[in-house]
């Protein structure tokens, strides 16, 4: 009964989706939506040709990473090392037919939204906010490689998807240990990367890596996206109290993105609150039911 209920979430979990394509309008590099589907819960066939893909383009990542620190090493340019990095993955993503149900895809689409709110396929930033962009984004390569396609996507969930009835249960269990892993710290990266602590006197305060605006753009669009991830799991009953917490803290910041200032009167609030309420959510985020 566990194992069909496994395979029948799962098929419901990663149902047929449209896939994204890549395209540029108005310097802003966005997406665009097709109707083709995907081979999904695919089997040995589909779990195969996910795998593939997700070393496929672990290697193409790793490669614009490389060539992006290259560039800046002869050239001292942030903005043309920032427009490598971002072509990276845009590259990625034109590769990904019939991967989107992958984490790695969705990680994609969210680095791309990253390099757009902090404008790196711009070029023409001043020097110390590109230097902050290329740090944020070299730092969400090693996420996207390390936690997400390495440690989720090829040792969790692929497994999983091509696991017989006789190991489905362990497999399950690797997956779930996995996933709140990742989610944890995706959560922890918002945490680390765009914001900082600086003792003022006897006070510490919270600024951003960068432009406070968006920065709050970015935590916005990772702390949604946690939310989601939790929310499609397969053991979304067990994150209901931390989705309820995101999406309150979603809200609150969409709505102060949007020019309501009924919570915060200014970004050095909202990212004072933010970076408090992550950390609560975050402690919360385990293989244990989160509602305590």
């Amino acid at each position: 009964m566990k194992t069909t209920l496994l395979i029948f979430t799962l098929v419901l979990g990663t149902a047929l989706t449209a896939q994204a394509k890549v395209v540029e309008r108005e310097g802003t590099t966005t997406l665009s939506k097709s109707g083709s589907g995907t081979n999904v819960g695919g089997g040995n066939n589909g779990s195969e040709y996910l795998a593939t893909w997700c070393r496929g383009q672990s290697s193409l990542l790793r490669n614009y990473k490389d060539r992006a620190r290259l560039k800046l090493d002869n050239t001292g340019d942030y903005n043309i090392a920032n427009k490598l990095l971002t072509d990276g993955i845009v590259q990625a993503l034109n590769n990904s037919t019939n991967a989107s149900e992958t984490f790695l895809h969705k990680s994609l689409v969210r680095g791309l939204t990253i390099s757009n709110y902090l404008g790196a396929s711009l070029g023409g930033n001043p020097e110390r906010k590109a230097m902050a962009a290329n740090n944020i984004l070299n730092s969400y390569y090693d996420f996207m490689l390390e936690t997400v396609a390495k440690n989720l996507d090829l040792n969790g969930k692929i497994p999983y998807m091509s696991s017989s009835d006789a190991d489905m249960d362990q497999r399950a269990a690797h997956f779930e240990e996995n996933f709140v892993i990742y989610a944890n710290t995706q959560l922890n990266w918002i945490l680390g990367n765009l914001v900082k602590e600086v003792r003022m006197g006897d006070r510490v305060q919270v600024v951003p890596v960068g432009d406070a605006r968006s920065v709050i753009k970015v935590a916005l669009a990772l702390s949604t996206g946690t939310a989601s991830d939790l929310e499609e799991s397969l053991w979304n009953y067990r994150f209901s109290c931390t989705i309820s917490d995101l999406q309150m803290l979603n809200d609150s910041l969409k709505a102060y993105d949007q020019g309501n200032k009924e919570m915060f009167e200014d970004e050095k609030q909202a990212l004072e609150y933010t970076t408090k309420e992550l950390r609560r959510i975050s402690r919360t985020l385990t293989l244990r039911e989160s509602c305590q």
